[in-house]
């Protein structure tokens, strides 16, 4: 496994799983690129593209994203070479959300206006956030 995969919680890592082995049998490898983030973490990639070099790539501070709580993974497909394959068709990323959106646990950031492709996330990451909010789960 990696340790993206292995950051996320419990009760979701074995979803992830499934799904990953689901698009492995359609032919579509893919692996898990960002998992569990530290609020700091994600800060850090809230500043990107507003108040430092590089382009925006989430709308989330830290506390407002599912990654905060172990309950989202991004993924990527790998290309023939076994390399990231991040500008792959996007009917490459259509089966992935199909697939994950059909599992109904898992919601997929590719139809978002702000296109997410490879986020995936368990719609439960609001409870936990409320939980985190209410200072009874602890969240580094």
């Amino acid at each position: 496994m990696n340790k993206a995969l292995d950051s996320l919680e419990p009760e979701f890592k074995p979803l992830i799983i499934a799904l990953l082995a689901e698009l492995k049998l359609r032919g579509i490898n893919c692996v898990v690129t960002s998992g569990r983030r530290t609020i700091d973490e994600q800060n850090k990639l809230y500043s990107q593209g507003r108040t430092t070099s590089g382009s925006v790539v989430t709308k989330a501070r830290g506390g407002e994203s599912p990654h905060n709580f172990g309950l989202a993974a991004d993924l990527c497909p790998l290309d023939s070479n076994g390399n990231l394959w991040w500008n792959c068709p996007d009917d490459i990323w259509q089966v992935i959300h199909n697939l994950a959106e059909e599992r109904g646990y898992l919601d997929s950031g590719y139809d978002w206006k702000f296109k997410d492709r490879p986020h995936l996330e368990d719609p439960r990451w609001k409870t936990a956030q409320a939980l985190w909010r209410e200072g009874k789960l602890i969240v580094s």
